[in-house]
């Protein structure tokens, strides 16, 4: 289900893919008391800052730093921050990655390929204890999903994808500061912006 603000598309359902978390609470600023026109959402913007739901907001990105939520509508939704990191960070867990085995060569398309269940991501940490080895273990590659806000977390975390098996993790602190090494080559605004998933604590 499309959620929108008075015709500006957020996103869909708990993803807000198109606005970034501080944009919705400047906008209430400048009108508090607004509501929704746009049937069958929220009514009042300030739901949309509730962590009762979970939402997943957009990743600031620099270059959209001036930015308010009326771009929310010429934003590209799948916008991908895409950095390589170690394959034996562990940075990630998966229980089930599925992959294309086949006859292509230097970026060509598969001729002939089978599709495969493995076990778990062969860049996993684990992968190696499950009987699976990369025969060439370099990099991998992981993107930047969005930042996440809940109750045991009001600060908000960042979460990352690993693009070979597609999973979402977020990483506790060490995890962070492991990451920004790498992302600093390439993205250093965005890596001073990243937020580990603090444990919660019963």
């Amino acid at each position: 289900m499309g959620e929108y603000w008075n015709g500006i598309k957020l996103g869909t359902c708990e993803s807000l893919y198109y606005v970034r978390r501080e944009e919705i609470e400047k906008e209430i600023l400048k009108n508090p008391s607004a509501i929704n026109k746009s049937e069958g959402n929220l009514t009042q913007l300030q739901n949309y800052l509730n962590l009762d739901y979970r939402f997943m907001y957009r990743f600031p990105f620099a270059d959209e730093d001036n930015q308010t939520i009326n771009y929310s509508n010429s934003r590209d939704y799948n916008r991908k921050l895409i950095f390589k990191a170690p394959s034996d960070l562990g940075l990630h867990k998966d229980d089930i990655c599925q992959i294309h085995i086949g006859s292509g060569w230097g970026g060509e398309p598969l001729k002939e390929s089978i599709c495969v269940n493995l076990p778990c991501c062969p860049y996993h940490n684990e992968a190696m204890k499950k009987g699976l080895r990369l025969c060439s273990p370099t990099f991998a590659e992981f993107t930047i999903i969005g930042e996440r806000y809940t109750k045991e977390n009001p600060q908000g975390y960042t979460l990352f994808s690993c693009l070979t098996c597609g999973s979402w993790f977020s990483l506790d602190a060490d995890g962070i500061e492991d990451i920004k090494v790498y992302l600093l080559r390439d993205y250093s605004v965005e890596a001073e912006r990243i937020k580990p998933l603090k444990e919660v604590t019963t």
